[in-house]
């Protein structure tokens, strides 16, 4: 089977050029590659993350309860005072 290959051009800042050509050097490959790569999980993690069935729903909803813990959530009233003393810091007096 032949690949067809076509390049894609990409525009970045410069900090973040040196940035990705340092983790690709780290990583022992060309810059193309790293992004490849990069791509290529991004790619994987949004499509792992698609909820397809009632099954995949199911398996989201008990992930997400076991990484809650087992403290009850704080009260409505709770959130709104936390919320009310953080508008206030910072403001001039």
């Amino acid at each position: 089977m032949h690949m067809v290959s076509e390049r894609v051009h990409i525009v970045v800042a410069a900090e973040e050029r040196v940035a990705y050509r340092s983790a690709a050097e780290r990583a022992g490959v060309s810059l193309s590659e790293w992004l490849r790569g990069a791509a290529r999980a991004r790619l994987e993690q949004a499509e792992s993350l698609e909820l397809r069935t009632a099954a995949d729903l199911d398996q989201f909803f008990a992930e997400s309860d076991a990484c809650e813990g087992d403290e009850p959530e704080p009260d409505w009233a709770d959130h709104l005072a936390v919320m009310a003393d953080s508008r206030g810091r910072g403001l001039p007096t």
